[in-house]
């Protein structure tokens, strides 16, 4: 389900181009987005050793992007969860309000809706979801 540990800077860069491509209208560059990322922890999201995606992490703050559906699970998002939680108590993540599938998605993952404006819903998770699933081989991601 590759998550690296530690990307390298070219997996980096491909993990961002991957979730700024999942993003619809972003109201910035490539570039731009990347230098907003400097301060992130980036981790690829795998799938046969080809990037598909990509998790952003700051703190308690998650986001991801994928640029196509997995053929099979992925465990880099749960995992990176449980450990964000395990650190801070909670995650927090937020989605464009017409982002129905993200929106599902987190709410697979465990998310709960805290507000909502016109264009954002903010979402909180205390508990991962699916934590009774064997994970092989875990590896803890920071």
């Amino acid at each position: 389900d590759g998550a690296s540990e530690w990307p390298t800077i070219t997996e980096r860069h491909q993990a961002i181009t991957a979730v700024y491509t999942s993003c619809k209208n972003m109201p910035v560059t490539l570039e731009r987005y990347t230098q907003i990322l400097m301060d992130w922890d980036v981790v690829p999201i795998k799938e046969h050793g080809e990037i598909i995606g990509g998790l952003l992490i700051q703190n308690n703050e998650i986001h991801i992007g994928i640029t196509r559906v997995p053929a099979g699970p992925i465990w880099a998002p749960f995992r990176v969860l449980q450990n964000i939680i395990r650190i801070y108590g909670c995650a927090v993540t937020k989605v464009s309000a017409g982002n129905a599938f993200g929106l599902e998605f987190c709410e697979r993952m465990g998310f709960k809706i805290m507000h909502q404006t016109e264009e954002i819903i903010y979402l909180r998770c205390e508990r991962a979801r699916h934590e009774t699933h064997q994970i092989t081989n875990p590896k803890p991601l920071f």
